[in-house]
């Protein structure tokens, strides 16, 4: 719609309120108008009547360009400049953690009116958990500054807040006060740490057979899905990502040709990989069209080269291969160690 059809122009002007609701009057009438905190916003219709409320801003989000909610870091967050300006005359609030900018006694000067319990020239400092927790409700939960998958409990019996973290990958909820799935937590400024052993609980894990990074190998930049695990290259051993994070680790198992090993592909009998990505099947570049025993193989396994490609076969059930007459032959007509007959 063109701008020029709309009937109603953007107020941005703050106001007195009388019963909770804006003074409206000839300057502000049939106009949009937004509350001096920039959350509120009202439609004032003819002068002396009360305004009609239209929407208050969620949390962490102010009245920005054409009068939707934005957060209050966007550079759609024109109500909040607006407001600084009229009362402290600077482009920008230079309050922290939700403080009030106060105009000084001299031009360019200002105070600011901090929010319990930050304290400081501009509200930049942080009290401890303790202090928090003394002006919280009981059993709040205060996320730790640094890492978002720590908090502090308040609720403790011992009536001091003790850190804890969430299980991985859970991270912490600021305001759901739980530990949730990662994909859904905003960290903030908070670190979000995607590898398991970087969790408190994990990071120090001790054992004799591994280290932490051997049983819960890293996923960071690693695309999702399966993948060879990365501190067991060219084993059995997988794990499996999902945007960074582990999911699971596991092992191949093995099939009637021998063992399996991981691969970008999945799990591969052993002979189907070349030996270059750690696999062990033979190549028939420059051999002649003919049967071969399978070195590492069983005495029942041998390869077939035709035309510079490799084919992995078995021998049927009660035959061994005879590397003598590149045949399948019954046991006593093979030499040992794979057949019976002494040579």
């Amino acid at each position: 719609m063109d701008s020029l059809k709309i009937i109603f122009v953007i107020f941005l002007s703050f106001f007195s309120l009388i019963n909770g609701s804006p003074n409206c009057n000839r300057k502000n009438a049939y106009r949009i108008v937004i509350s001096d905190d920039c959350r509120t916003i009202w439609m004032c219709r003819r002068p002396g009547m009360p305004a009609m409320k239209l929407n208050d801003c969620p949390k962490e989000t102010v009245v920005g360009r054409g009068a939707r909610c934005v957060p209050e870091g966007s550079s759609l967050n024109i109500c909040t400049v607006k407001h600084v300006k009229k009362t402290c005359g600077l482009s920008r609030n230079p309050c922290r953690h939700g403080g009030t900018c106060l105009p000084g006694t001299n031009p360019k000067q200002f105070d600011c009116q901090c929010q319990v319990p930050y304290t400081g020239r501009y509200c930049e400092i942080v009290p401890s958990p303790a202090e928090l927790c003394a002006v919280s409700p009981k059993f709040t939960r205060l996320p730790d500054k640094e890492y978002c998958q720590t908090y502090f409990d308040c609720g403790d019996k011992t009536g001091e807040p003790v850190k804890k973290e969430c299980s991985y990958p859970l991270q912490f909820d600021v305001e759901k006060q739980s530990c949730e799935d990662f994909h859904t937590v905003k960290c903030g400024n908070r670190k979000n740490l995607k590898s398991k052993c970087q969790y408190n609980r994990y990071k120090t894990m001790k054992s004799p057979f591994t280290s932490c990074e051997m049983a819960y190998p890293s996923c960071e930049k690693k695309s999702n899905g399966f993948q060879p695990h990365l501190k067991r290259p060219r084993s059995p051993w997988y794990m499996v990502c999902k945007d960074e994070h582990l999911v699971k680790t596991g092992f191949c198992g093995s099939d009637k040709n021998g063992k399996k090993i991981a691969t970008k592909e999945g799990c591969k009998n052993v002979f189907d990989v070349p030996q270059k990505d750690g696999g062990m099947k033979p190549g028939c570049e420059g051999k002649p069209e003919g049967f071969y025993p399978l070195q590492g193989g069983s005495c029942q396994q041998f390869f077939y080269c035709k035309k510079d490609k490799t084919y992995i076969k078995r021998c049927p059930k009660f035959l061994t291969f005879d590397t003598e007459t590149a045949r399948c032959r019954l046991k006593i007509q093979v030499c040992r160690p794979c057949g019976t007959k002494k040579c």
